[in-house]
């Protein structure tokens, strides 16, 4: 049994090992005159962590206390847009998942992606970034394919594929992020960071070592097809100035770390889609550090449409039409803690709010988030934080709620929920297990 121990001892202990542990690990760096110190100030900071954690007794942060007790919660089952749901999540002791639902929560198929035992042995990571605890990373970006196989990024650290029994297809050992979208060939686009070590004669201010944003365009093999960085883009288009944003003090040489654009989402406009101000093979792209979204043609040489807008910290820019985009707002630092689903019409910058419409509707996801504009109207948003999904009719009803419950009062984080096409049945996922396990 845990010993509960109050907050304010917990914390003068916290000081207390935390300051031994910083001494020893100086006197440590002090004797031994090693300078490649990032690789341990990356533990010394995890170790930290975890101490303060278990001495306060909480729970990390992709766990939510809940007292929901159901699964489901609204249903309505004749005002839903057909089909299974494909989920990403957190699950109980740290494991993650990729599972198909039904309306019921009724679990049809499920990957269990594991780290340590499918790419454990990785060498393309910065010694910096190498996963040091059991949820090495999370699923961020997630496609089903045609053969339902999975093909996902562990957060940061690289892209897989596995088959309908969790087995290893491929890896790709790029450091890829974030969303993951299909495009009318067949190939995948994912978000993606370059590492490097060496300066940019182009980029003086950028310091080193440092992770570049790109875009990757990966064959359904897991070969790469194409890379386009980010900041070349920028600078060629005239918006150097975006590449500056995060300076914090006056300087003769303003030098920029990190990462200063936080590449989020890629979007490529379909084949079957009405064009317009944008049309077939453009690409989208979200920046959520600096608010913007933008669009450039498929050459990746043109920026078409730019909007630094009145959103906060977004998601998942999609295209509704040759016109509009559709975009999560987290309006992480608005009022109220509300994020919004809204319309952006790209001939005139207009925004409109498609969700909440109302006070009471409000939803909020701090970080994360995903939305589907259904074909009915309806709208599956993803709220990541609090660990639920929502679906909404064209008048704002939720006509059905899933909640990713791990335990008794605890939820796990939901990272994305996609409505399926109706191919996929839970027929159609039981003959591809039995394919890939040879039964």
């Amino acid at each position: 049994m845990k010993i509960q121990i109050p907050n304010s001892l917990a914390v003068a202990i916290i000081f207390l090992v935390c300051g031994l542990v910083l001494g020893a690990f100086g006197y440590g760096v002090w004797v031994s005159q090693d300078v490649a110190t990032a690789p341990k100030v990356a533990e010394l900071k995890e170790a930290i962590k975890i101490i303060k954690a278990d001495l306060l007794d909480e729970v990390p942060w992709w766990y939510v206390p809940t007292k929901e007790t159901s699964m489901v919660g609204r249903y309505d089952p004749q005002a839903v847009y057909p089909g299974l749901t494909l989920i990403a999540t957190v699950e109980a002791d740290d494991e993650i998942a990729v599972k198909v639902v039904d309306f019921d929560g009724t679990v049809l198929q499920q990957w269990d992606p594991d780290w340590q035992a499918m790419w454990g042995d990785a060498t393309h990571i910065p010694p910096d970034r190498i996963p040091k605890q059991k949820l090495a990373a999370i699923v961020h970006g997630v496609v089903l394919m045609p053969n339902n196989d999975i093909v996902f990024n562990f957060d940061g650290l690289g892209m897989m594929r596995l088959n309908a029994c969790s087995e290893v297809v491929w890896r790709l050992p790029e450091l890829t992020h974030h969303s993951m979208v299909q495009d009318s060939d067949g190939n995948l686009w994912a978000s993606s960071h370059i590492y490097e070590e060496e300066p940019i004669e182009r980029f003086p201010h950028l310091k080193t070592p440092r992770t570049v944003s790109s875009i990757l365009k990966v064959s359904p093999e897991g070969k790469v097809l194409d890379e386009l960085r980010i900041l070349d883009l920028l600078d060629d288009n005239g918006y150097r100035a975006y590449l500056f944003m995060g300076s914090v003090k006056p300087s003769p040489v303003v030098g920029q770390q990190g990462d200063i654009l936080h590449l989020n989402d890629v979007e490529i406009f379909p084949a079957d889609m009405e064009p317009g101000l944008f049309e077939t093979g453009d690409i989208l792209v979200s920046l959520r550090n600096i608010n913007s979204i933008f669009v450039a043609d498929a050459a990746f040489e043109k920026i078409k449409y730019w909007l630094t807008g009145d959103f906060v910290r977004h998601h998942d820019p999609d295209f509704i039409d040759g016109n509009h985009i559709s975009l999560y707002d987290n309006n992480n630092g608005g009022k109220a803690d509300s994020s919004r689903i809204i319309t952006i019409d790209a001939r005139t910058d207009e925004i409109s709010v498609r969700y909440p419409r109302n006070d009471g509707d409000r939803f909020f996801s701090r970080i994360a988030g995903k939305h589907q504009r259904l074909p009915s109207g309806n709208v599956l948003i993803t709220e990541s934080t609090a660990a639920r999904a929502i679906e909404i009719a064209p008048n704002d009803a939720i006509v059905w709620e899933y909640r990713n419950i791990v335990a008794p009062g605890l939820l796990g984080m939901m990272q994305e929920a996609a409505r399926l096409p109706a191919e996929v049945t839970a027929e159609s996922l039981a003959t591809s297990r039995k394919t890939c396990n040879g039964s």
